[in-house]
């Protein structure tokens, strides 16, 4: 298995493959580093009670809107099956349908959160009604601006989504900064992620316009259902990667708790390394130009290039854990050392996890989302079980990661025992449950 799993690296390191992975990585990378900058900014031009604002702000804005990726995901799925069939006058007609349904989905939780204005503000200690606005509006692009992200995705058009995965946050921290140094608060501060969404959106919807115009209106696929697992999926992930942080708070002491999210700024590090080859393997094995065996050979690569991205993080935290928590968190964080290694196992198990839930929704496997609700519920039972100290709660990281990754497995080689649960189909796709 390593030795395929090697010659499959080195395959793909000959072909467009590697490029393309290459060039999302790095698109990846500074992404992150603007919304880093970004962050970093906010919290040096505003007041503490401000960024505080700004921050209850994004939380709401990320837990609301965790559903987004599932329409990208849907559309990189079926952009990717009606291109390798030559059918753009269908994908024309389910880039409408989902752009439909993302903007429906948008105005509803729009006029949902302008009902609950006098609530937001009580909750979040708001007094501005206005920055309550700026919240509600956002989401009218929040679902249909990952929609053009995943057609260009779906399409393999690598270097327009890798320049627009850039600008967003590169837009975010350039207007921000301006606004909140001409003296518009948090107001300023927080109206980039609505002009970042739009903006984007337009910017991609000029380059689709080419498309045939639909001959098919309604697609006849189960595009909804599709969409619906996928949502579900990364929900589920979702929680699983943050459900610990949000218990850990309630468990743990203030000095306790925040070592804790110290912890988990550093395992994020191993969490997004594969995020660049998770894109274009997405890409690729949705489309149904791909033999059954090219296809787990791009499997096969990936995960051996995840195995060895999120190790070599692993071992820095073995070699030079000092390095890595004074540079990235600061050296009053310095108790967190003895347990970065097992909290870095963990989050390797979530990483390649990562990688195999989007082969596996690329594929149409969708139910891939019950073993990871498995894992969800374990790492609950666990924390509420074992919560005394920091060390504790870091190795029920590794057993849930862990856990995590044997049962997706499982679910890849034995999909049949979920056969009492129906899902969509995809017409392209070979793949059996």
């Amino acid at each position: 298995m390593l030795l395929r799993a090697s010659r499959s690296l080195i395959s793909i390191a000959r072909s467009d493959f590697f490029s393309s992975a290459a060039l999302m990585a790095a698109a990846n990378a500074l992404a992150s580093i603007f919304a880093l900058l970004y962050q970093v900014s906010m919290a040096k031009l505003l007041s503490p009670h401000e960024f505080g604002t700004l921050a209850s702000l994004l939380a709401v804005f990320v837990i609301l809107a965790v559903t987004a990726p599932a329409f990208q995901l849907a559309a990189a799925k079926f952009a990717a099956t009606t291109r390798t069939n030559d059918q753009h006058d269908q994908l024309r007609a389910y880039w409408l349908h989902l752009l439909r349904r993302s903007f429906l989905l948008g105005i509803v939780a729009t006029m949902a959160l302008l009902a609950l204005i006098p609530v937001l503000k009580w909750l979040l200690q708001i007094e501005s009604i206005g920055l309550v606005v700026l919240l509600a509006i956002s989401f009218l692009f929040a679902f249909a601006y990952p929609v053009n992200m995943g057609i260009l995705q779906g399409m393999q058009r690598f270097k327009a989504l890798a320049a627009a995965m850039i600008a967003t946050p590169l837009l975010r921290f350039s207007l921000g900064s301006l606004l909140v140094v001409l003296g518009f608060g948090v107001h300023g501060a927080f109206l980039p992620y609505m002009v970042g969404f739009i903006v984007v959106f337009f910017a991609i919807f000029a380059t689709l316009r080419h498309f045939p115009r639909a001959v098919v209106q309604h697609p006849k696929t189960g595009i909804d259902a599709y969409m619906g697992w996928t949502a579900l999926t990364y929900a589920a992930f979702v929680a699983l990667a943050n459900v610990d942080v949000i218990l850990v708070k309630h468990y743990l002491d203030p000095i306790g708790a925040g070592e804790y999210a110290a912890l988990s700024v550093l395992g994020r590090i191993v969490l997004f390394a594969p995020v660049g080859v998770t894109f274009v393997l997405f890409a690729k094995s949705a489309g149904g130009d791909l033999s059954s065996k090219r296809r787990l050979g791009l499997l096969a690569g990936s995960l051996a290039y995840t195995f060895l991205a999120t190790g070599a993080v692993v071992l820095a935290f073995q070699l030079v854990p000092d390095i890595a928590v004074n540079i990235l968190v600061g050296d009053q964080y310095g108790a967190i050392i003895p347990f970065l290694v097992n909290y870095g196992i963990g989050m390797v198990g979530i990483s390649a996890t990562f990688l195999l839930m989007h082969y596996y929704l690329s594929i149409s496997r969708t139910r891939v989302a019950l073993p990871i609700l498995a894992g969800v519920v374990v790492q609950i039972v666990l924390v509420v079980a074992y919560h005394d100290n920091v060390s504790q709660l870091a190795f029920v990281r590794l057993i849930a990661g862990v856990f995590t990754l044997v049962a997706v497995v499982a679910y890849g080689m034995f999909g049949d025992v979920f056969c009492f649960l129906k899902t969509s189909r995809i017409d392209h796709s070979s793949s059996r449950e």
